[in-house]
């Protein structure tokens, strides 16, 4: 968990010194592969946890996806840009999946303290980001904004 946390607070760092959304790209990119891994190990310990996991993956990639490009058409352009690097992050769920793959060669028990591990970092990856994406000015700013009501924005539902 000290490597997880030491690389969102270097993330952090390193979007002062780059322009554009690099903080945020670099997040979502950690995050999904982290969740890639999860998914894999998940089918690793039995189908109906992978398919449950694959389920409320599924919820989240689908709006991490809809931030995201909503945030680089902001900075970006070119629409296909936009598609291009949204389309480089998603492929890193797959390559992590890809990735959990020699753990099946291990023995049961491993399988599952590698599942609780990657569900740990899971959970700390979502904490962390919503932190995060939450003490930037861009969600501070929509977050007062006056015509966001609580009820349809999730922004004004952290705020609250």
């Amino acid at each position: 968990m000290l490597g997880v946390a030491t690389m969102m607070l270097a993330i952090k760092k390193l979007e002062e010194h780059w322009k554009g959304p690099m903080g945020m790209l670099s997040a979502i990119g950690i995050d999904l592969f982290v969740d890639g891994v999860v998914l894999g190990l998940a089918f690793l310990a039995g189908e109906k946890a992978g398919f449950l996991l694959a389920f409320a993956l599924t919820l989240e990639v689908l709006f991490l996806g809809l931030t995201l490009t909503s945030e680089l058409s902001e900075v970006i352009a070119s629409r296909l840009k936009v598609l291009a690097l949204t389309v480089g992050l998603a492929l890193l769920l797959p390559l992590g999946s890809f990735l959990a793959t020699p753990v099946g060669h291990l023995p049961p028990d491993w399988i599952i303290g590698f599942l609780a591990f990657g569900l740990m970092a899971l959970l700390y990856l979502v904490a962390a980001s919503t932190y995060i994406f939450r003490s930037s000015s861009a969600f501070l700013a929509s977050a007062t904004d006056s015509s966001c009501l609580p009820a349809s924005c999730s922004a004004c539902a952290f705020s609250m």
